[in-house]
């Protein structure tokens, strides 16, 4: 058989490369176009977007500038006293704009709905109004979410994966910790160490679910649920709060009204004085001396007079801020409460375990107990349940037209299987974790006990006050009438002569004082019903006696 000339073989084999190099070369440069074009397209498309929403936004701050304008405009023609509420349509509008006022520090506006207020409907009115209620409202739905949230732990967990990459094949026998910050190259070296680039994709599905936790999510949702009562009776507190508050400004305001008409009543009494004492001097009966010093308790008496005016005044807008309608003008009603109780019936209180500030204090042991509960179910081994089907696809691979591009996978596979995880080495941390919640619950229940001292002390003091308070609405009458009777039969004994201006000023002192008490006497003994009522944190009781209050003395 006949040898072929040398060189015969090589050159259809170098042809061959040839064309497969020049094919490839003309893959990945219509590749580069490609994705030249797809990026090129992708920046305009960013750009176009971008200026969309930077009009779109420069149009929503002109029309909030313009509306703001408006709003301002709006509010100076009515009156600085007085805010514009903000218009909305849809309950969408309103939640935006409600959000966009918490961002913005704005505050809702204050209507005038000033009015005359009993005690019952002062405490009512406060609870409707008042800011903080709404506010801790909110913080407890907003907590309430956790308990959602704990939930969602029981829920198996689904991932979809895709990736599409272009890079060198090389590949390193070793081994590396995770995790990796380096990208890893799977399968055997395919040819020489060069800096060739090819395509590569991955797609997967992966499906975990937790199956055993030997209690740990139950005990998760039971600390948010004992969050979220913890939450609910700082709603409590913060009501009782309030009520209370609104109810002592209304006694405040009320005292201080009685006190503005016994400073009248003097300033009217010592008027007429002085202008006697000035007849009986312009008729030389007197010395001018009297004059001066009847014209001096006059003045004093004015004096007395505006202060008590201002002291009420003072008052009712605190009375007016504690109903939740600040600026407002607001006056009480007294209905009985200015009349001494004809029997001493005082209001059925419930223990002090059931008042609202130990009741928080014991939600919040319960929570720190709940949390203790969770730490116990920590150190425990999980189980896990898992599934992934995945596909993969690689330009270095030889097996088909599609894998060789590696555009897309071409290789799938699936797996299922079982998962044990247990940290052996946090028992450390969980202990010490342990540790802090135990020295918390401590703390908390010495608070609560401290909690149940301030209450039995406040209860005795309230108990003191209702029999001394008893006591004095006794005595009011006898005291006013004994003042009574001085200063007119020193008024008649200085009309003839008998005592000097001074003694007149000193009957006209202690029958201002005896009128004070006598006035607040009555409001005296229901303001310790009061104590004894907060003392024990429910209201109810006191505003029911209130209601049903027989007449007494006036």
């Amino acid at each position: 058989m006949k040898a072929r000339p040398p060189g015969t073989l090589e050159a259809p084999r170098a042809c061959g490369r040839l064309c497969r190099c020049v094919t490839d070369s003309m893959i990945q440069a219509h590749a580069r176009l490609f994705f030249g074009l797809l990026n090129f397209s992708l920046l305009k498309f960013h750009v176009f977007l971008f200026l969309v929403v930077a009009s779109a936004n420069s149009g929503v701050r002109a029309q909030d500038s313009a509306r703001s304008s408006d709003q301002s405009s709006g509010a100076t023609a009515e009156g600085n006293s007085l805010r514009p509420a903000i218009p909305s349509s849809t309950a969408l509008d309103k939640m935006l704009e409600s959000e966009r006022n918490l961002q913005q520090g704005e505050l809702s506006p204050l209507r005038d709905q000033g009015g005359v207020f009993s005690i019952s409907s002062s405490v009512a009115t406060a609870l409707k109004n008042y800011p903080s209620i709404a506010a801790h409202e909110a913080r407890q739905k907003a907590i309430s979410s956790k308990v959602t949230l704990a939930k969602t732990e029981y829920l198996p967990k689904f991932d979809l994966f895709a990736q599409e990459l272009r890079g060198s094949d090389n590949n390193v026998l070793g081994i590396l910790f995770p995790p990796l910050s380096i990208p890893q190259v799977s399968g055997r070296q395919s040819g020489p160490i060069g800096f060739d680039s090819v395509w590569a994709s991955n797609v997967s599905a992966f499906f975990s679910w937790e199956v055993v936790d030997f209690g740990l999510r139950h005990e998760k949702v039971k600390a948010a649920r004992a969050e979220t009562s913890e939450a609910g009776a700082g709603v409590v507190v913060t009501k009782f709060q309030v009520a209370s508050a609104a109810a002592d400004a209304f006694f405040a305001l009320l005292a201080a009204k009685q006190e503005v008409q016994a400073q009248k009543a003097n300033a009217d009494r010592m008027r007429v004085f002085a202008t006697s004492v000035h007849a009986l001097v312009d008729a030389d009966l007197r010395p001018g001396v009297d004059a001066s010093r009847a014209d001096a308790e006059l003045a004093l008496a004015q004096d007395k007079l505006i202060l008590s005016e201002q002291e009420r005044e003072v008052r009712r807008a605190h009375f007016a801020e504690t109903l939740g309608l600040a600026g407002s003008n607001v006056d009480v009603d007294e209905g009985p409460l200015l009349t001494i109780p004809a029997d001493r019936v005082e209001p059925k209180l419930p223990p002090f375990e059931f008042h609202p500030v130990a009741l928080h204090q014991a939600a919040i042991i319960k929570t720190v107990n709940a949390r203790r509960q969770v730490l116990k179910k920590e150190y425990r081994p999980r189980i896990y349940m898992e599934g992934a089907i995945f596909s993969r696809g690689s330009g270095a691979e030889l097996r088909n037209y599609v894998a060789k591009i590696g555009y897309l996978p071409s290789v799938p596979n699936w797996a299922v299987g079982v998962k044990a995880q247990f940290h052996t080495l946090s028992i450390f941390a969980i202990r010490a974790q342990e540790r802090d919640v135990i020295s918390q619950e401590v703390q908390e229940r010495a608070k609560y006990d401290e909690v149940m001292q301030v209450l039995k002390g406040k209860d005795a003091e309230a108990r003191a006050l209702i029999d001394g308070a008893s006591r004095l609405a006794a005595n009011a009458p006898i005291l006013l009438k004994a003042a009574q009777d001085t200063e007119m039969r020193a008024r008649t004994r200085y009309g003839v002569g008998l005592c000097t201006v001074v003694d007149v000023a000193e009957a006209e002192k202690l029958l201002v004082q005896a009128q004070v008490k006598f006035n607040l006497a009555g409001l005296a003994v229901w303001k310790s019903y009061l104590s004894a009522a907060e003392a024990h944190g429910d209201l109810s009781p006191f505003l029911q006696l209130v209601s049903s209050a027989k007449p007494g003395i006036k």
